[in-house]
């Protein structure tokens, strides 16, 4: 089956971005993975669409160089096309303070990542069933005109 859901996965721990896609190229055909480690890399990801961008962002709060997650999210929703992707929080952080700033902040949802393969297995049958087969999310059509400033 031809990949037709595209999914920025921003993560910077290596171990947790191989479990991820290892689950989701079982657990999630459709989905176009695409996964940056930091960052700098999701803002070059997102100013060099020349097309559809993503459906969803899975965005880990707890990047290590740099600017934060909630600094990545701030930056997408002031984007005009940014603003409309969903993007859930996938952490490991389970602050009462960081779930409520990240939602004030736009978040569509704030998840806690899972244990062990199976849990990420399930985690992603679950994101399959919501996003993939339930919401409806818009096609986004970026072009060079559609930068973030950083």
């Amino acid at each position: 089956m031809k990949p037709s859901f595209p999914i920025l996965l921003v993560d910077d721990d290596t171990a947790t971005l191989d479990v991820i896609q290892r689950a989701f190229s079982q657990c999630f055909p459709e989905a176009n993975l695409m996964a940056v480690s930091s960052y700098k890399q999701a803002i070059a990801y997102i100013n060099g669409l020349d097309g559809y961008g993503p459906k969803l962002i899975l965005l880990d709060l707890e990047l290590k160089t740099g600017p934060t997650g909630f600094d990545l999210l701030t930056l997408i929703r002031l984007h005009p096309l940014g603003k409309l992707i969903p993007v859930v929080i996938l952490t490991s952080n389970d602050s009462d303070d960081d779930i409520s700033h990240a939602y004030s902040l736009g978040a569509n949802a704030y998840n806690l990542k899972p244990f062990g393969y199976a849990g990420w297995k399930e985690y992603v049958l679950n994101t399959r069933a919501y996003w993939f087969n339930s919401a409806r999310v818009p096609k986004l059509y970026f072009d060079e005109a559609d930068q973030i400033s950083r």
